[in-house]
């Protein structure tokens, strides 16, 4: 059996002793032959893409103050994200952006639904006026109704029939 002549750093990317180079498998090299350490790049797969793509159309879905399509492309890109991973250990940057936008996506969303309701429905000047806009189309204020729909006085389709009626008044 022959023996060459490798040094104890046969990994290292330094020259051997009688100047051949010696590489990992599948290591990449240059025109004379030694090791160049670069990681290969890895080209995103389509589950990939496809999460950072529909996690961007959850975030823009956000500020267009819809609440239901940030919430369902967001965990659809979460999931896709996750498919994305196959086998290995690790995210592709690809997918780690698609996770990012959704997770935004879903948290700005939470955030602004639950800012506006607390808005309107807290104690403050909006609230007041959400009262004076159901006076004026339904004859009750909004605390009133909320209260007779709760205990069952009050059916919200006997609401609509009145709205319509003072519609069609209104038109004629």
């Amino acid at each position: 059996m022959e023996q060459d002549n490798r040094t104890t750093y046969e990994y290292k990317d330094e020259q051997a002793l009688n100047g051949t180079y010696y590489r990992r498998p599948g290591q990449m090299t240059d025109a004379s032959g030694a090791p160049v350490n670069r990681t290969p790049v890895i080209p995103a797969n389509a589950f990939a893409k496809a999460s950072m793509t529909i996690g961007g159309i959850a975030l823009v879905s956000v500020f267009t103050f819809t609440i239901f399509p940030a919430i369902i492309l967001g965990s659809l890109s979460l999931i896709l994200a996750l498919l994305s991973r196959g086998a290995e250990l690790t995210f592709h940057k690809t997918a780690k952006n698609g996770i990012l936008m959704s997770i935004l996506a879903m948290v700005v969303n939470v955030v602004l639904v639950g800012g506006t309701c607390a808005l309107i429905l807290g104690d403050t000047p909006y609230h007041e006026e959400l009262n004076a806009t159901y006076e004026e189309m339904f004859g009750m204020s909004y605390d009133e109704i909320l209260e007779g729909v709760m205990d069952g006085s009050i059916e919200t389709d006997d609401l609509y029939e009145k709205l319509y009626e003072q519609m069609q008044e209104n038109l004629q």
